[in-house]
């Protein structure tokens, strides 16, 4: 004897399940996306790091080198009875801080680059080109940032698709309260000899059907509850994650913002009114018109402004970056 049975779910369950099944998988994808968008925020803030501690070491050396300058003709004005060794005491602890302004600068490089390639997945200690500064174009109107990260950014995308698969799930959990069917064919071979009057050498075909009643409704009615419950998460899921968006976009918005107007003023005003001042002053010196507190208040102002300049346009780098993450801009 053999037999064949096919069981047939109610309609609608097995649709049920295949929806909810494609909306995780589809969730699946959209976090994909939104790690693709988080690792590629961090690798940008990484470079700008590596641009900033790269930028420190360039301009200390340069003012190492302006210091070094100014050590000689502190040491002429000594040998000629017009300054005093205290000036010369003055200029070599300079250069002791700049000495230690470089080593901590080195430091933060090489903290950048191993940043930089453990998120590249290369090798510690490979190379890395020099980081030079890129222009950070402008990515619109706040506005239109908003709108885009509420409704394309991948986490939303995500959230969205887990509570769809909830949907799915409920509708099948609902569905269980009805029977499914259970439907087969069978054959039995029969012999042509022997004691049973039935034994006339007819092979038997038939066929089946059966219905599968749920009487237990304890499991149905924890997958409603499981369901539902999973609804009300994901919603709040998805209010939070729009929340959490709209704040890093705006964050991010001004903090880039803020920046464009510090580098304006750095570049425009600041930078170079400090150079002129240290300018005159040095001339001064040379002079015996100014003291060397004077030349050594503007030097360190120059080298602070120019510091600041860069920290002001790693910042940009970094508040662009987090922004296009925000609004999903690959």
């Amino acid at each position: 004897m053999g037999g064949l049975k096919q069981k047939i779910p109610f309609p609608g369950k097995r649709s049920a399940a295949a929806a909810a099944a494609g909306s995780e998988a589809a969730a699946a994808r959209a976090e994909i996306g939104a790690m693709e968008l988080k690792l590629t925020e961090q690798v940008h803030a990484a470079w700008w790091d590596l641009y900033m501690a790269g930028q420190t070491i360039e301009i200390t050396r340069e003012s190492r080198a302006i210091l070094d300058s100014v050590r000689e003709s502190i040491d002429t004005r000594v040998g000629a009875g017009q300054a005093g060794q205290a000036d010369q005491l003055r200029i070599a602890n300079e250069l002791s801080m700049i000495d230690k302004d470089l080593a901590d600068a080195a430091q933060l490089e090489s903290t950048a680059k191993a940043r930089l390639n453990s998120l590249l997945n290369r090798p510690a200690g490979a190379s890395l080109p020099s980081a030079r500064r890129t222009a950070v174009p402008s990515n619109g109107s706040l506005e239109s940032l908003l709108a885009r990260a509420q409704s394309r950014h991948p986490e939303v995308a995500a959230a969205e698709e887990k509570a769809n698969a909830f949907r799915h799930r409920l509708k099948r959990a609902e569905l269980e309260k009805y029977p499914d069917f259970t439907a087969g064919v069978g054959g039995a071979a029969v012999s042509d000899s022997g004691l049973s009057k039935v034994a006339n050498g007819r092979d038997q075909v038939y066929a089946s059907i059966g219905i599968n009643i749920p009487l237990w409704q304890a499991p149905r009615r924890a997958m409603i509850t499981e369901a539902r419950e999973g609804i009300a998460e994901t919603e709040a899921m998805i209010a939070s994650t729009r929340s959490d968006l709209r704040y890093r976009v705006e964050e991010s918005w001004f903090r880039a913002k803020s920046a464009r107007d510090i580098i304006s003023l750095f570049e425009n005003r600041l930078i170079p009114d400090s150079r002129q001042a240290y300018e005159v002053t040095l001339t001064g010196y040379s002079a015996g018109t100014s003291d060397f507190t004077g030349l050594l208040d503007t030097w360190r102002l120059q080298l602070s402004y120019r510091l600041q300049l860069v920290r002001a346009n790693a910042q940009l780098g970094k508040a662009a970056a987090t922004l296009r993450a925000a609004a999903a801009i690959e």
